[in-house]
């Protein structure tokens, strides 16, 4: 069972099967597969070694050189005025005209549902969309945690700092656990404070040294 059968089973919900489906690949999210999994042939580490030593310490202590880096950034957005014209120029055009659905029928349910998920995620609010992408271009990456309802509806998209999540990944660079994808850390205790399986938290990741590589944050860009 997938991860996306699993949350629809948590609220009483079961995806229809198509009978001409016998692959079940499109069930899984990207990065699903756990580490102890036999069913696909690959072998070895993902990623580099220096990536690897990384993923050990993240499992002992706080990333703090991560949080370093980041802080940087985010101290020349404050003091340089280029800096932070740069970063408003890139988020601003980015960002321009919002998220559009292409090739909807107006006034159809489609059309509606869009609607309605636009609306509860701040999608039509430039200043949600902005602060998204400066965060993307400051941190390097773009936790975004996906909040439910009791009728299991997305009603929140919330931006996490990225100096606190901890992809809990071995060392061959593959999920643990996909149902304990990510974990957030407290800074100042250096305890975990939540832990968020994959579908709930998606890391974007802006030019990291390797995509297939889960443990690899990427850098902060300027």
């Amino acid at each position: 069972m997938g991860m996306i059968d699993s949350l629809l089973g948590r609220f009483g919900y079961q995806r229809q099967t198509v009978a001409s489906q016998a692959d079940t690949t499109d069930r899984t999210l990207p990065g699903e597969t756990a580490s102890n999994t036999t069913g696909t042939s690959e072998a070895g580490r993902r990623g580099t070694p220096e990536s690897q030593v990384k993923t050990i310490y993240r499992q002992l202590t706080v990333d703090y050189e991560l949080r370093a880096i980041i802080n940087d950034i985010r101290m020349m957005d404050k003091q340089d005025g280029r800096v932070k014209r740069i970063h408003n120029r890139i988020a601003r055009d980015v960002t321009r005209g919002g998220i559009v659905m292409l090739n909807a029928t107006p006034g159809s349910q489609l059309q509606a549902q869009w609607a309605a998920y636009v609306r509860r995620l701040e999608l039509n609010n430039p200043q949600k969309l902005k602060s998204d992408a400066r965060g993307l271009l400051m941190e390097g990456n773009l936790p975004i945690q996906w909040v439910l309802d009791g009728a299991a509806n997305v009603v929140a998209a919330v931006r996490m700092p990225t100096e606190t999540i901890r992809p809990n990944v071995a060392l061959n660079g593959r999920f643990i656990d996909p149902r304990q994808a990510y974990t957030q850390m407290d800074l100042q205790g250096g305890t975990e404070l939540a832990s968020f399986p994959l579908w709930q938290l998606t890391m974007a990741r802006l030019d990291p040294d390797n995509h297939d590589d889960m443990a690899a944050l990427a850098a902060c860009r300027t």
